[in-house]
């Protein structure tokens, strides 16, 4: 050897070199470089080094628990309903009763799905609003007003409509709110539900599911209080432009054609929604 190599060798200039087991990921093999006779010999890995799975808090079972007795208990009495109709949709309370029997969930909001008629104000019609369909899922006509404050539903109905009851309520809207400018959609807008879960494990499995039986557009929302899923779809879903400040854009024959389409869509939505909850008693016998 050189004497440049000589410096730099173990004799001269001991030192221990910790090497990760590659096979394993966890323990660590401890080399002497001053003794290279020296057995090779295994460090256990430390509690410090094994990543720790995060356990349960009990405050947010508790906090889970509080709130699913206060939603029930409101449920029961028709109390805190955000909906104009004031209770939970027909098609719906099968898979909503299945939820809340469980201990793992409790649903907050749902909406069946529906066909609708909207006017949009003309300076927010670029976008429309992702709207939160159990705020407002009523089959009243009129006024009710959206998050913009400034447009309204024509029409709402969660049950198939004739074209021509369409139409008239266009007319009849428009003939006693002159002032209402904006662009007016037909809507069909499909089940959605929002679920409080108890835990974050409650709510992936809830989402695999839910994704797995065609809700693709399903999530998880954590928050530092509480764990939601929304469970939804938009494969169903129509925003069809058909009027503009009053006036009618389309001709009869297609409105006939948009609206039998949107029953087609309708019924779709119910026949699926059917199908979850058949599922989902299967998925929560686990439980």
């Amino acid at each position: 050897f050189s004497p440049c190599l000589q410096m730099l060798s173990s004799e001269d200039f001991p030192f221990t070199d910790y090497l990760p087991d590659l096979d394993t990921g966890h323990d660590k093999t401890t080399v002497d470089t001053a003794n290279p006779s020296s057995p090779r010999h295994t460090r256990p890995t430390s509690s410090r080094d094994r990543p720790k799975k995060k356990k349960q808090d009990p405050h947010s079972l508790v906090n889970f628990a509080k709130r699913k007795q206060q939603i029930l208990s409101d449920l029961e009495q028709d109390l805190n309903d955000k909906s104009r109709k004031g209770s939970v949709d027909l098609l719906a309370r099968p898979l909503i009763s299945l939820l809340n029997n469980s201990p793992r969930y409790v649903s907050t909001s749902s909406c069946s799905g529906r066909i609708a008629l909207l006017v949009q104000p003309p300076t927010n019609s670029a976008i429309l609003p992702d709207e939160d369909l159990s705020k407002d899922d009523g089959e009243e006509e009129g006024n009710s007003k959206t998050k913009s404050g400034e447009g309204g539903w024509i029409l709402v109905s969660h049950e198939p409509v004739q074209w021509q009851t369409i139409k008239s309520a266009f007319v009849d809207y428009f003939r006693e709110n002159p002032q209402k400018l904006g662009l007016v959609y037909l809507k069909v807008e499909p089940f959605i539900l929002h679920v409080l879960c108890s835990s974050l494990e409650a709510a992936q499995d809830l989402l695999q599911h839910s994704i797995a039986k065609g809700y693709r557009e399903s999530g998880i929302v954590a928050g530092k209080k509480k764990i939601m899923v929304g469970i939804r779809t938009t494969a169903l879903r129509i925003d069809a432009l058909i009027g503009k400040d009053g006036e009618l854009l389309v001709t009869d024959d297609y409105l006939k054609f948009a609206v039998e389409d949107a029953t087609v869509r309708l019924t779709l939505n119910s026949q699926r929604l059917s199908t979850f909850t058949t599922s989902l008693e299967t998925f929560l016998r686990r439980d």
